[in-house]
């Protein structure tokens, strides 16, 4: 969902940005018309999607007769058409004339960050009542986690408003505090920076400068206020804490504080944060220590390492900079191929970009979390050869089924970002077995970090041929 909530505000600004809002229609009944059926479309996706939800869940109950998988399936498609209707929706909302209703009419565009927000607030709305829609099959999972564990200790179900806060606070804030200090401060200075810098390419560029060095502050110090919107407190002293910390000396890597994750015994995950040591958080859920012995706590830790080790979240943040410019950079040569309106460009961005992440993000986060997986089950050993034994991963993949299980999770359910839990532990079982070590997928994870820096590199090139053609356009008399 986070990458969902990404997409939607980049959707919001491209198509509020001013040389696109000229090629809008203006704001009429259309907007409202337009407007009104995408909130309806997201309600009707999101209803269907919990009815059959509820009903797989209820043949998952105790007693319950088995269930054909195609009973699982149909919700998961029903979800990813919600999610393109999230996205495909608001665009065709703000092309409809809400964008320069709220841009011009009401003069929000001209504060800061304002007009962009009011922009994407009919996604925020139709996202919100989704998770509405969701709540009782919330309550309905909490229901068989208990039965199944046999156990009266098994946290409850979120109240509604516990659920509503859970997401707003990890979907939505999550991106929406980072992007919009971004945005805030970039619009700002584009709007009061020309009173300051010379006027020309030169200032222009300057200008461009200083959004890239607020842009990279920001990223960088987001995880320390992450922590606090998440509910976050420091992991407690005691021989977990102190394993742990041994655990990432060993490892090679620092990291700020290993922070408590507070769920109300909810969510069973762990999480890292930070592209730098000194701004880098551990995070672990109060489920996990709650219903997991030690060993699996560190095999946990072990996964998370793995992203550090292997510098993970840079080459992603890599990915992230890169697609926007080479998707801006081919649909700026397909429009020189065949001439059309400006609005046309900004599209064609749009379709790149959702092939690139809905394919290439979650391709490559597969391999990383396998990655990650191999040193999570290779670090119970840390043979020097890499050789993966059976009893280490034996470890891991107990820990991962008693995620699965702690969440309601089918072992078998695909995801985007993740895998499936059952491919996850048996691609170590098969390595285990057969002798198999790190070299294997550290192969194919070194070629998707090669091929990122090609396009890091490409992006680079890119943006200084742009400065320098507007460089030398603005010094021509």
């Amino acid at each position: 969902m986070h990458v969902i909530v990404l997409v939607a505000f980049i959707v919001a600004f491209v198509l509020a940005d001013p040389p696109t809002l000229k090629e809008l229609k203006p704001a009429g009944w259309l907007a409202i018309a337009a407007t009104a059926f995408y909130l309806l479309g997201a309600i009707m996706l999101g209803w269907l999607c919990r009815k059959l939800t509820l009903r797989g869940l209820d043949r998952r109950s105790p007693g319950a007769r088995g269930t054909s998988p195609w009973r699982w399936r149909w919700p998961a498609v029903l979800t990813i058409l919600s999610r393109c209707w999230l996205i495909l929706g608001l665009a065709g909302v703000l092309a409809s004339g809400y964008a320069r209703w709220v841009m011009e009419d009401l003069r929000l565009g001209s504060l800061p960050l304002v007009g962009k927000l009011a922009a994407v607030a009919p996604f925020v709305v139709a996202l919100i009542g989704i998770w509405i829609l969701d709540y009782p099959c919330h309550r309905r999972v909490r229901l068989l986690i208990g039965r199944q564990s046999g156990s009266d200790t098994a946290a409850p179900a979120w109240t509604l408003g516990q659920y509503l806060s859970y997401n707003i606070r990890f979907q939505l804030l999550f991106i929406v505090v980072p992007i919009g200090l971004i945005v805030l401060l970039t619009d700002s200075l584009q709007m009061y920076g020309p009173l300051i810098v010379p006027q020309g390419p030169a200032g222009e560029y300057l200008l461009l400068g200083a959004g890239i060095v607020i842009a990279l502050g920001v990223f960088l110090t987001a995880p320390a206020i992450i922590v606090r919107i998440w509910r976050t407190r420091p992991l407690p002293d005691g021989p977990l804490r102190q394993r742990l910390q041994q655990m990432a000396r060993h490892m090679g890597f620092g990291f700020r504080d290993i922070r408590l994750w507070l769920s109300g015994g909810v969510i069973a995950n762990a999480a890292v944060m930070g592209l730098w040591g000194p701004l880098r958080y551990i995070l672990i859920s109060d489920a996990l220590l709650d219903n997991m012995d030690q060993e699996s706590i560190e095999a946990v830790f072990a996964h998370e390492a793995g992203h550090v080790v292997s510098h993970h979240l840079p080459y992603m943040a890599a990915f992230l900079i890169s697609t926007p410019v080479l998707c801006g950079a081919a649909a700026t040569l397909l429009v020189e191929v065949f001439p059309s309106a400006e609005w046309v460009g900004d599209a064609a961005v749009l379709a790149l970009l959702a092939v690139a992440w809905a394919g290439g993000f979650g391709w490559i986060s597969r391999r990383f979390e396998r990655q990650s997986d191999v040193i999570a089950a290779w670090s119970g050993s840390c043979r020097e050869d890499g050789r993966i034994e059976a009893e280490s991963a034996a470890v891991f993949a107990n820990a991962l089924q008693q995620v699965a299980m702690l969440n309601g999770m089918l072992t078998t359910q695909r995801n985007w970002r993740h895998g499936s839990i059952a491919g996850r532990v048996g691609y170590l079982r098969r390595l285990a077995a057969e002798g198999g070590t790190r070299g294997e997928i550290d192969r194919v994870v070194r070629r998707i970090k090669i091929g990122l820096l090609c396009a890091l590199a490409c992006t680079v090139i890119i943006l200084i041929v742009q400065m320098a053609v507007e460089i030398m356009k603005g010094t021509k008399p």
